[in-house]
């Protein structure tokens, strides 16, 4: 059996949150979260490879909730979902903008990049080739 990507989805609308998770779980195992509160605490407790997080949310936002998980597990890698070009001036560390509207195939582009950034960082971690 081979291992999936294990990636986080977070949004606090949860129309989207199903239909994004419903869309990514036939590549990856997906768990969810609506708040970034919540993605923190499952992040602890069960570190994933990719966070895939709205940028607006209450509370925190997607950049800072990357932020915050690269705190505790330096290899996460992740993609921050936009409609606020203005807001976002600056692409986070490790991190991939996508701007809505988007269609799924730039989705699942977009996280196949971090999907190979994240193995790239594990691989110089570990000292694997």
């Amino acid at each position: 059996m081979v291992d999936r990507t294990r990636i986080l989805v977070v949004d606090d609308d949860p129309a989207l949150l199903e239909t994004t998770a419903a869309l990514l779980s036939f590549h990856y195992d997906v768990t969810v979260a609506s708040s970034g509160a919540e993605a923190l605490a499952l992040f602890a407790a069960a570190p994933c490879d990719i966070i895939c997080t709205d940028f607006r949310m209450p509370g925190m936002d997607g950049v800072e909730l990357l932020r915050r998980a690269r705190d505790v597990h330096a290899d996460v890698c992740g993609v921050v979902i936009t409609a606020l070009r203005q807001l976002v001036t600056n692409e986070p560390e490790h991190c991939s903008l996508l701007f809505k509207p988007y269609d799924p195939g730039q989705l699942l582009a977009r996280l196949k990049q971090a999907e190979q950034l994240a193995g790239e960082r594990r691989a110089k971690r570990t000292g694997a080739s």
